[in-house]
């Protein structure tokens, strides 16, 4: 076996494959990278303009969320030590509607506001009584009622807000379809407005939901805080119906009315 031979013929065959390979790779598309999740600004900045009025949907449902848990603690509606303060304050005077009224200014409350009311017409015809009563317990009703129709108009409005950039950005998506002949063999000239209608639909239901819970929710707490007020108010009352008037304390059959879910302001 000539040696020297094989040894030449295999350095012409490395010579010429050499060049070739190098033309190959460099003629060969690299490697695509892997896909990365988007954050949530890329996403809020992908789903066009109708994410503003979305995000402010959401940021004021948020704003008035806080609010309404925080005025809605059953401590700030009735007071836990409100019942004995006033009995104090009865018990060691020597007027006890005077001395009930200068507590409940005192210490201002839904429920020293009732009461103050009712005090307040002690010894008055009857009638005046009860209206006086079933005012306050409307305006009390009112107050911790406020600012829930927001909630519930941000759980309607953000699903038609993110429906009406869903529907923008369809017709994005189409207009690529109609002015360029060969989108549809390019689905991703077209991509951009189906990932801007599909952000939006998401973004407003992310937000209409929990404005929805929320709402149910505050609603069903200030039904059972106005029931609280309602037995506490008439307890005192029945308590020192001697010690007050008569007509304060035959007036109080429904000291706080209930408040119904259509009526909620």
């Amino acid at each position: 076996m000539n040696t020297p031979a094989i040894v030449s013929r295999v350095a012409f065959v490395l010579t010429v494959a050499a060049p070739a390979a190098s033309l190959v790779a460099q003629q060969q598309p690299p490697s695509p990278s892997p896909a990365t999740a988007p954050s949530l600004w890329e996403l809020v900045v992908q789903g066009g303009l109708m994410m503003i009025p979305i995000a402010l949907c959401s940021l004021i449902a948020l704003a008035v969320a806080v609010e309404r848990w925080v005025a809605l603690r059953p401590k700030a509606v009735v007071p836990p030590g409100a019942l004995k303060g006033l009995d104090r304050a009865v018990a060691s005077a020597e007027d006890p509607v005077k001395a009930a009224l200068a507590y409940c200014r005192k210490h201002p409350s839904p429920l020293a506001q009732v009461l103050q009311a009712g005090m307040e017409r002690a010894g008055e015809p009857l009638e005046r009584i009860e209206r006086a009563i079933a005012e306050a317990g409307e305006r009390a009703a009112f107050e911790l009622s406020r600012r829930l129709r927001t909630l519930s108009v941000i759980g309607s409005v953000a699903p038609l807000l993110g429906l009406l950039g869903t529907i923008f950005g369809l017709i994005s998506a189409f207009q690529t379809i109609a002015v360029s002949s060969n989108a549809l063999g390019k689905p991703e000239m077209f991509a951009g407005g189906i990932y801007e209608a599909l952000t939006t639909t998401a973004a407003g239901l992310l937000v209409a939901i929990p404005a929805v819970i929320l709402h149910n929710y505050f609603l069903a707490r200030i039904e059972h805080l106005l029931v609280k007020l309602d037995d506490a108010a008439s307890t005192f009352l029945r308590t020192h119906a001697a010690a007050l008037s008569p007509p304060a304390h035959d007036s109080v059959h429904s000291v706080a009315p209930r408040l119904e879910p259509q009526h909620v302001a």
